[in-house]
């Protein structure tokens, strides 16, 4: 996750999914910031968006 708070380079969060599941990311932006997420499973990506803007 990377907003104002948080940077890409760092795990903002680590959980064990068994079964399908809804997470929820709030997103500190400044004005013209975007914020970028990436879901990794065993090392490789499975999802990820890099332009979320606050509007």
């Amino acid at each position: 996750m990377q907003d104002s708070t948080h940077s890409l380079g760092s795990v903002y969060k680590t959980m064990t999914i068994t079964a399908n599941q809804s997470i929820t990311l709030n997103f500190t932006l400044k004005n013209g910031q975007t914020g970028a997420y990436r879901i990794e499973n065993n090392g490789s990506v499975v999802q990820s968006e890099d332009n979320i803007s606050g509007d």
